[in-house]
């Protein structure tokens, strides 16, 4: 509980200063801004001394509690967190989702990034 605490009051604090300094840039449209959620931890995969101190309901519980911060101060969240979480078996070490997830998050990044465009030149959408 006391390190979900001081994430959310640094995360707070960052997401303040960067609305501070897009303020002072004056410019008239404020550039969009994106939170990609925290993945799902894939416990099985994970060695056995990192068990105790990561799983999924850590990574949901920050990602609840980050989102209603983040969209009150005008964040777009992008949910890596689902995809990941139904797909466990994809993760060699636990933490990170290559080939498919990850490809997969890049183009529903680049979609965000890009409204319009289907597909980013020279990738495979699965």
């Amino acid at each position: 509980a006391a390190a979900l605490q001081t994430f959310l009051s640094r995360l707070g604090d960052a997401i303040d200063a960067a609305l501070a300094r897009l303020s002072a840039r004056r410019e008239r449209k404020r550039p969009r801004l994106l939170w990609l959620s925290v993945g799902a931890i894939a416990s099985r995969a994970l060695p056995a001394w990192k068990v105790k101190l990561l799983h999924s309901n850590l990574s949901r519980a920050f990602n609840d509690a980050a989102a209603p911060l983040l969209r009150r101060a005008g964040v777009s969240v992008l949910d890596m967190y689902t995809e990941s979480s139904a797909h466990p078996e994809a993760s060699p070490d636990g933490v990170h989702y290559p080939g498919a997830v990850s490809r997969s998050h890049a183009q529903r990044l680049l979609r965000q990034l890009l409204p319009g465009c289907r597909r980013a030149e020279g990738s495979r959408e699965s």
